[in-house]
């Protein structure tokens, strides 16, 4: 493991992934690239219960954001997935209590169970693409009861089956 400005990484290849922080920021922006190598991957616990952290910036190049990588975030109130991300993991965000709005970029593909899961001050969830196939179970269990969940117009029908399957009872809005 070698450390960047306080984020700890490994390298694979020619991609890294991020797999902690050991700086007392509560505003991160991850970096795109370390020494020439592109960030790709936001491991599993990466920044588990890392309670002052306040917003997170995730560079685009990220494809996949590991399970329970923000788990337990409970200062969280700003995350930014770029559009390269194509896979959110089991548990990625959950219990980030503070966290109030969220946008699901265009590539993604995957939301994984539990992803959003007791996320009790979210309000607002946009998804911005129309490529997601599967929206694991509790997702979004236990979000804020007066939550809005926004899809493209041409995916109502597929997101609400979706998100219904994975046990959140809120209709979606186009």
């Amino acid at each position: 493991t070698k450390t960047y400005e306080g984020f700890t990484y490994t390298e694979n290849g020619s991609e890294i992934t991020i797999t902690g922080y050991t700086g007392d920021k509560t505003e991160l922006v991850i970096p795109g690239e370390i020494d020439g190598k592109k960030v790709t991957d936001i491991g599993t616990h990466a920044f588990y219960k890392y309670s002052s952290l306040t917003s997170v910036i995730i560079p685009e190049g990220v494809t996949n954001i590991g399970d329970c990588a923000f788990l337990g975030c409970s200062g969280l109130t700003s995350v930014t997935i770029p559009a390269s991300v194509t896979k959110i993991g089991k548990g990625a965000f959950r219990k980030c209590s503070a966290l109030k709005t969220v946008t699901i970029s265009k590539s993604i593909k995957e939301i994984g169970k539990d992803a959003f899961r007791d996320c009790k001050s979210l309000k607002k969830i946009t998804f911005k693409g129309t490529k997601v196939q599967k929206i694991g179970k509790n997702a979004f269990k236990n979000i804020h009861k007066k939550a809005v969940i926004k899809v493209p117009a041409s995916k109502k029908k597929k997101y609400q089956t979706l998100i219904k399957k994975s046990g959140c009872k809120i209709k979606v809005k186009k």
